[in-house]
């Protein structure tokens, strides 16, 4: 059995600007982290905290006045971590300060935290990033989103690959696979919400792009700006079942078969659970997350 404790405060919503309360659960190894709430906990949680909800294929905190979503990363990162863990020496200290609130505990048992037991569970695959765009068709404004690499690559801002692009529809519903007429197949892309219409992923990035560049190739900066928005991030633990398949757990390419399991290959044996090539796994070992 986990245990997990539950804290709360109130925060401004970034949309009315009303206060609104924000829940999250604490890492039972180190308190000061906020971990990735899964489906169990979520239910859970849902249950206390009528404003913790999954609408978008995610459990997330909602404003109580005007029902936008409160953006994980922004309330376990920015707001938990960073406004106020970081500033104290002890979770006990910001509870007896008055600046979050204690709300008990809830256990999870060892079945429903199996998940979690993965390594790099809860390391970002891809950053998602939501901008807004006319409609060349319809002319109205239109969200879309797209997604940059958390880690230190050439090319950041870069198309969800399939994995990724599974977990995007899960959550919205303008992005969708749909006909490309320019390059004559299905692909996975951002559709206007007033006309349906495609809106071009080179368009879409370079909107993205234009933002980072604006804010020196940070994402807080742009977010400040009102560039851009900081979606949930995906994590390995989102595209689990791709991995399952035989693919990369970070880039999502094929894993080939490697050592005595390959023509000319070296000697010993692939292992049956291998779920990254060894320089994914090597970026995600050497990472801060």
């Amino acid at each position: 059995m986990k245990t997990y404790n539950l804290y709360s405060w109130e925060g401004e919503c970034w949309k009315c600007k009303q206060s609104t309360p924000r829940a999250i659960a604490a890492n039972p190894d180190y308190e000061f982290n906020a971990v990735d709430v899964d489906e169990k906990l979520g239910e859970k949680m849902g249950e206390k905290f009528p404003y913790f909800q999954k609408k978008r294929g995610v459990w997330e905190n909602w404003c109580t006045h005007c029902d936008s979503i409160q953006g994980n990363f922004y309330v376990q990162t920015e707001e938990w971590f960073v406004e106020k863990a970081s500033i104290y020496d002890s979770v006990q200290g910001m509870v007896d300060s008055g600046i979050v609130n204690h709300e008990g505990e809830i256990g999870i048992g060892e079945d429903e935290e199996e998940e979690s037991k993965l390594k790099f569970a809860y390391h970002p695959v891809d950053w998602v990033l939501e901008a807004k765009r006319e409609c060349f068709k319809c002319k109205k404004t239109t969200p879309v989103i797209y997604t940059a690499s958390p880690y230190l690559v050439e090319e950041r801002v870069r198309e969800p690959h399939e994995a990724s692009a599974q977990v995007l529809a899960n959550r919205f519903h303008f992005w969708k696979k749909s006909m490309n007429k320019t390059q004559g197949k299905e692909v996975w892309s951002n559709h206007c919400l007033h006309c349906g219409l495609i809106q071009g992923n080179g368009f879409v990035a370079q909107i993205v792009q234009d933002a980072l560049d604006d804010a020196d190739n940070n994402m807080y900066i742009a977010r400040d700006n009102g560039a851009l928005v900081l979606c949930e991030s995906i994590n390995i633990i989102h595209v689990d079942e791709f991995v399952k398949l035989g693919y990369c757990g970070l880039c999502s390419k094929k894993l080939q078969p490697i050592k005595d399991n390959r023509v000319n290959g070296r000697f010993g044996r692939d292992w049956k659970q291998r779920r990254f090539h060894i320089k994914c796994w090597k970026m995600l070992n050497d990472s801060d997350y």
